[in-house]
């Protein structure tokens, strides 16, 4: 009996590698036709500050820590300063930095990791999904998850939902197991994947309120009496307290109403239920409904415990929408939606089964009605739910490349005037490219402005052309890159670098005009690159960068 319990677990693993391979390898093939591999970091602001921050831990353990964390990390930034860290958790720069120790420390090789993590995720879903509905329901879900608008959106970039969905899923797995068998293991395991689901991203402290709700629907109220229900949070604290502790109170020194987004609209319940339906489509939503109707309304109504998993998914559900509500910043967009993604799926496959087996009392078998509505969902999702991704691409890479061929490169300084995806893609591009040369980059919306970290609040710094040049001059400033367009009407150092250069032609010369190739997604806002005349050979002067609330300071070079 145990030699096929034992070949039975070798062939599960089989499959579930193949399926996983399967995934990874469509999910490449999905990236490609939406242009993900050509696109730059820009498709979000917050995408470059991650590859950045990524490649700073990269490089602080490549040279073997030169010096102490900090201290590297503020040099890192005046260089190139889209750095992230403490702004977002560590864990997710330590998975990337990593793999850039093993792999080329480029976008396409981050995006291969995130169809791994996407993969893996899809792999998950069907291991459990199969175990309820067989094993064509659970492949089907695993490809349904692979083709998500949102899975393809934030998959395609170098963001932070991939990695956190694969620890919410697998947390959720573990408490479900947890609930049906209260050991000590499964707590533990919980635990320590909600540690760094949390050291992933802030969103991941709703994870603090799915417990509760999930003993409520399992009827295992008295597992709160036991030490075993109070030791995830036992190891959360310990592994993810004090990072939070360090960086909200001695680096970022920021108001928690500010990390939780209160200067951004509020939300409701029903506006979040509204982003829900449009990131999965209303068939989609419309089958959760009747997967969480059959699966755990219904068994509460008749008062009966709901199984393990499908009580820590509703509780999961149910812990993401109320968590926006005090934290706006959690509902600000669909992106963090997708970590409850596989959720919604697991649902919906519910809702398909509910629905047959409804049907099937009157004709034909429940069998061939499951695929009926299977496939009809699966149609209704290719027409009006499933859309490839747009991927602009404005020519930041372009610009840095050529700056970086430069002969007089070396210690020079560059200006970008952009939106803040821009300026993050121009800061990327170097800084992938610069290795030895020492090449600064200023970003005009904080050299030129004091905005906040979401741009919030916006004061200018400069009110003349004059004063403006004779900043740049100062710094000196050798190469500046303008995003083509007026800006944003509040932005004032668009307008100021716009009447500069008419100003003062004669001393910048145009040296290149981008993108030069096609853009994967249609034609987008290109850019424009300058050379200050008469700065060769001029050493860059002490250049002061204010890095918002980090210790209260503002540093220099």
């Amino acid at each position: 009996m145990a030699e096929v319990s034992f070949f039975a677990a070798v062939r599960g693993c089989g499959r579930d590698a193949l399926l996983w391979l399967a995934l990874s390898g469509g999910c490449l093939l999905l990236f490609q036709a939406s242009g993900a591999f050509q696109a730059e970091f820009d498709a979000y602001p917050d995408e470059a500050s991650h590859y950045v921050t990524s490649l700073m831990v990269k490089e602080y353990v490549a040279q073997g820590a030169p010096s102490p964390p900090l201290q590297f990390a503020l040099d890192y930034y005046y260089h190139f300063p889209k750095v992230a860290l403490g702004h977002y958790p560590p864990f997710l720069y330590v998975v990337q930095g990593a793999w850039m120790l093993v792999f080329p420390a480029t976008r396409a090789s981050l995006l291969v990791l995130n169809a791994m993590l996407i993969a893996l995720t899809g792999t998950l879903l069907c291991r459990f999904a199969r175990t309820q509905f067989g094993f064509p329901a659970g492949a089907g879900l695993a490809v349904l998850w692979v083709c998500l608008p949102l899975t393809q959106t934030y998959g395609g970039m170098v963001m932070a939902e991939t990695l956190l969905t694969v620890l919410v899923f697998g947390a959720a797995l573990a408490y479900g197991r947890y609930l049906d068998r209260p050991e000590l293991k499964h707590a533990a395991a919980f635990g320590f994947l909600a540690a760094l689901a949390i050291l992933t991203k802030q969103l991941a402290l709703f994870l603090a309120l799915a417990p509760p709700a999930a003993v409520l629907l399992a009827r295992r109220v008295r597992l709160m009496r036991s030490l075993s229900f109070w030791l995830p949070a036992a190891i959360v604290a310990v592994a993810a307290g004090p990072w939070y502790l360090f960086a909200h109170t001695r680096l970022l020194k920021a108001p928690l109403g500010e990390m939780l987004g209160y200067p951004l609209p509020s939300t409701t319940l029903a506006g979040q239920w509204g982003y829900l339906v449009q990131s999965s489509g209303w068939v989609i939503a419309g089958l959760m409904l009747a997967g969480l109707w059959a699966r755990v309304i219904r068994p509460c109504w008749r008062a009966l415990p709901v199984p393990g998993m499908w009580a820590v998914s509703a509780a999961c559900l149910l812990a993401l929408l109320l968590f926006s509500v005090p934290a706006p910043v959690a509902a600000s967009e669909d992106r963090h939606l997708t970590s409850v993604q596989p959720f919604v799926l697991l649902f919906a496959a519910a809702g398909v089964a509910w629905l047959s087996e409804m049907l099937g009392r009157r004709c034909f078998s429940r069998a061939k009605w499951a695929a009926a509505v299977a496939v009809a969902a699966g149609v209704a999702f290719a027409l009006w739910t499933f859309r490839l991704p747009h991927r602009p691409y404005r020519g930041f890479s372009e610009a840095a490349a050529l700056v970086l061929e430069d002969p007089s490169k070396e210690n020079s300084v560059s200006l970008v005037c952009a939106d803040a995806s821009g300026e993050g893609a121009f800061v990327a591009a170097i800084a992938a490219g610069d290795r030895l040369s020492g090449h600064y980059v200023l970003r005009a919306n904080k050299a030129l402005a004091s905005t906040g970290w979401s741009g919030i609040w916006y004061v200018p710094t400069y009110r003349t052309a004059d004063s403006l040049f004779d900043y740049l001059e100062s710094v000196p400033v050798r190469f500046l890159v303008v995003q083509e367009g007026p800006g944003p009407a509040r932005h004032t150092h668009w307008r100021l670098v716009r009447e500069m250069l008419r100003k003062y032609s004669g001393r910048w010369t145009e040296i290149g005009v981008f993108p030069r190739r096609p853009s994967p997604s249609g034609p987008a806002a290109g850019v424009r690159l300058y050379r200050l005349i008469g700065q060769e050979g001029r050493p860059p002067s002490p250049i002061k960068v204010r890095i918002a609330r980090l210790q209260g300071e503002t540093a220099a070079n």
